[in-house]
């Protein structure tokens, strides 16, 4: 017998100063797309947006390790943006996962299929962090799978 998963839709994201990257997970919860990047104080609204009908049912954020595999200055800036997340959407699980060298495997991956919009730098820097949100965001999916 196969376990109902909870209703809502699943978000990978990746906390920037900057922009957060994010991404979504199909309804089978088999991929994740990419969907963008937004400012920090545009992101609830977002995710309200991509909630919208659904619901959410898991927010997952990049936790930035240290290459030693340790705690930084990051870290504390996105726990402090994983207890505003949960307060923003209290009926859906907040977790996290290693982000590590997500950036160079999303810069990897750009490179590899090499398409870039009209006019656009190939490692524009909101298609990256879109892409490292996607990674992020998979590695939790197989996980979840496996």
């Amino acid at each position: 017998m196969t376990q109902q998963q909870p209703r809502g839709r699943v978000v990978g994201l990746d906390h920037g100063t900057q922009r957060i990257g994010l991404a979504v997970a199909d309804p089978l919860r088999l991929f994740a797309q990419p969907v963008g990047a937004v400012p920090p104080g545009e992101v609830v609204g977002r995710l309200e947006e991509i909630a919208e009908g659904e619901g959410l049912a898991a927010l997952v954020v990049g936790w930035p390790l240290l290459p030693s595999g340790e705690e930084g200055k990051a870290a504390e800036r996105v726990a402090a943006f994983m207890e505003e997340l949960q307060a923003a959407f209290p009926e859906a699980r907040v977790e996290r996962r290693d982000e590590r060298h997500t950036s160079e495997m999303a810069k990897d991956t750009i490179r590899e299929v090499g398409e870039r919009r009209s006019g656009e730098p190939l490692f524009e820097k909101e298609r990256v962090d879109a892409a490292a949100a996607a990674l992020i965001l998979q590695d939790w999916l197989d996980a979840q799978s496996g």
